[in-house]
């Protein structure tokens, strides 16, 4: 609990540290001439991410528009359709259950609980393969696969934690 306050209060610190030197760099350099150029770009409203693995609707409205901008100009066009939307969707969701996997093994860890090292292998691997198919299909079908894989070990992984 404490490392977790005393992480965070590290976060917020470099945060207002970052903030107060972005509040100096309104005024160009000492010595620097006045170029003119716009500021360079903040995130802000529509383009702030609602969460880790989940941007705002404003932000997704966004990059559809510069899509189609750059469709425009290159002839071009990179639209999002139901398939990709739902190996996104089935992309965070495997990332969650990843991360509950890694999770679960730290906490084994600092339990000292002694794990199968061939468990721990599944899991180590689990962790960080990458679907390799482009086809969507198939890259759907191998991520359906890992997320079906992660659940079971970490539903092997509960049983020792409990």
């Amino acid at each position: 609990m404490t490392r977790t306050v005393s992480i965070r209060a590290a976060s917020l610190m470099g945060l207002a540290a970052a903030l107060l030197l972005g509040g100096c760099a309104d005024s160009p350099p000492e010595g620097a001439a006045d170029t003119g150029a716009l500021p360079p770009a903040t995130l802000n409203g529509a383009e702030v991410v609602t969460g880790p693995d989940k941007p705002s609707p404003e932000a997704l409205d966004r990059a559809e528009a510069v899509s189609d901008a750059a469709a425009a100009t290159t002839g071009a066009h990179a639209d999002v359709g139901p398939r990709a939307r739902e190996i996104g969707e089935r992309e965070r969701e495997l990332a969650l259950v990843r991360r509950k996997l890694v999770s679960q093994r730290h906490t084994l860890r600092q339990r000292r609980v002694a794990v199968d090292p061939g468990l721990d292998a599944e899991v180590l691997a689990a962790t960080t393969a990458r679907p390799s198919a482009t086809e969507p299909a198939a890259r759907l079908a191998e991520i359906n696969a890992a997320i079906l894989d992660a659940r079971n070990l970490s539903d092997r992984l509960a049983a020792l934690l409990s």
